[in-house]
C-alpha cells in the first residue's frame, strides 16, 4: 500500500514537471512542424483551467484517502508551477508576479478541493445531489469555458487534447463510483 502511495505522488511530480516544462514551451515554440503545433496546443491548455482539472481529478481518484489525494494534488500543481516558472525566468526571461502568485493561490484552493472532492468515492450527498454529478458538471462547465472563451476550439489538435483528458476525467469518477458500488 505505501508503496502504491508513493509511487503515485512520484507520478505526480515528474508528470508536473513535464508538463509545466511542455507548457512554457508551447508557448514560445516556432511554428510549422506537427509537433511544434501538438506542443503549441498543450501550451494553450495551460493557460486554461480544464488540464488541471482533469488531471487533478484522476490523481485524487487513484488515491487512496482524502490526505494523500491532497498531497498529490499539491505536489502535482507545485511541481507544475515550478518547473514552468523556471523554465520561464531562465530560459525565455520572462516571469511576471502577480501571475505567479494567481497560480499559487490556485494551487493551494485545488489542493483543499482534491481534498474534498475524494469523498466522491464515499458516494456523499450535498443537498441530495450526488458529489459526482455534482464535479462531472463543474468540470464540463470548465472545459466548456475553455473551448469557447479561451478560443481554442479553433485548433483540431487542442479539442483532441481536451477530449482525451476529458474521458480521463470522466472515466476516473466512474472508476470511483465504481468501486463504491463492488463493496
Amino acid at each position: 500500500m505505501i508503496k502504491k502511495n508513493v509511487i503515485l505522488t512520484s507520478v505526480a511530480i515528474f508528470l508536473g514537471i513535464a508538463i509545466g516544462i511542455i507548457i512554457k514551451v508551447g508557448t514560445v515554440i516556432p511554428q510549422g512542424t506537427t509537433l511544434a503545433g501538438i506542443l503549441w496546443a498543450i501550451g494553450n491548455l495551460g493557460s486554461g483551467f480544464f488540464i488541471w482539472t482533469a488531471i487533478c481529478t484522476m490523481l485524487v481518484m487513484l488515491s487512496k484517502s482524502k490526505k494523500l489525494a491532497a498531497i498529490n494534488v499539491f505536489v502535482f500543481l507545485a511541481s507544475m508551477i515550478i518547473a514552468n516558472y523556471l523554465y520561464s525566468y531562465f530560459v525565455t526571461e520572462w516571469f511576471v508576479l502577480r501571475v505567479a502568485v494567481f497560480w499559487v493561490i490556485m494551487l493551494i484552493l485545488c489542493t483543499f478541493l482534491g481534498y474534498y472532492i475524494w469523498d466522491i468515492k464515499t458516494n456523499k450527498k450535498i443537498y441530495n445531489i450526488k458529489l459526482k454529478n455534482i464535479i462531472i458538471t463543474i468540470g464540463t462547465a470548465i472545459m466548456l469555458f475553455d473551448l469557447l472563451y479561451m478560443g481554442l476550439m479553433t485548433f483540431a489538435s487542442t479539442i483532441i487534447i481536451i477530449i482525451i483528458l476529458y474521458v480521463g476525467f470522466l472515466t476516473s469518477i466512474r472508476f470511483a463510483s465504481k468501486n463504491i458500488k463492488d463493496k
